[in-house]
């Protein structure tokens, strides 16, 4: 089976809750399955366990390669500055999208998965948040979709 999981954060190291989860997950499809990962990076992750940013993605690429046969990590535009954090914090109060979602919102990462759509075959796609559910659209009606969130209130 072909699969494509796509997350809001690069899954690893499995250090704590949500990236040991999504780890191990991400391990486990990897190796019964073709495995393709499209993920966002969140910065403020990677910080706690890495230098700097590169130094982070350059070890996650390194671990998750054994289970992921590609790996397209593109950054949360939210998270360019402090600045555009408060933005996005004070703004959201007046849409109608949560938070949460427009956290995420990433032109680049609809570009990505639509050209990553437009090159594979897949037999089933996981996004591993419901905020990341405005890419849902862009998704072929005769893939099956599976749609998680890992959290206690979920």
């Amino acid at each position: 089976m072909k699969i494509l999981w796509i997350s809001h954060l690069v899954p690893y190291p499995p250090k704590a809750g949500v990236l040991i989860r999504s780890f191990n997950l991400v391990r486990e499809l990897g190796e019964r399955h073709a495995l393709d990962v499209l993920t966002l990076n969140q910065p403020r992750l990677m910080a706690d366990y890495y230098r700097t940013q590169a130094e982070g993605i350059e070890a996650a690429k390194d671990a998750l390669s054994e289970y992921v046969n590609n790996l397209w990590i593109e950054d949360i535009p939210a998270e360019r500055s402090p600045l555009s954090r408060l933005w996005l914090i004070g703004s959201s109060f007046l849409s109608r999208d949560s938070y949460t979602i427009r956290w995420l919102k990433s032109k680049k990462m609809e570009q990505r998965l639509a050209a990553i759509l437009a090159e594979n075959t897949y037999d089933l796609i996981h996004i591993d948040t419901i905020s990341l559910d405005y890419l849902r659209p862009l998704i072929p009606a005769d893939i099956p979709l599976v749609l998680d969130h890992h959290n206690i209130e979920s």
